[in-house]
């Protein structure tokens, strides 16, 4: 497995939301997505999110940018994740 180094400062005074809390506070996001593929979507497309996602030893929490990437990858021509309209 090819292990990649990111050059990242972390700005202790954004605050920092954990994944869960974000998922549980936004209705839109519990539309489409289950917890699990929410938490999957974020470890995958990690490249994408960049600095928007900080992983510690604690969890997985997102800066107050992360909304702004996940409607950027939302607006994308198909994203390779959202199940079929009903």
């Amino acid at each position: 497995m090819k292990q990649q180094v990111l050059n990242l400062e972390i700005d202790l005074t954004q605050p920092l939301k954990h994944w869960a809390e974000y998922y549980d506070s936004n209705a839109a996001v519990r539309a489409i997505w289950t917890r699990g593929s929410f938490l999957q979507l974020i470890k995958t497309k990690r490249d994408f999110f960049g600095d928007a996602v900080i992983n510690l030893r604690s969890g997985t929490f997102l800066r107050e940018s992360f909304s702004e990437r996940l409607s950027l990858w939302l607006s994308g021509r198909k994203p390779n994740n959202l199940r079929k309209a009903a």
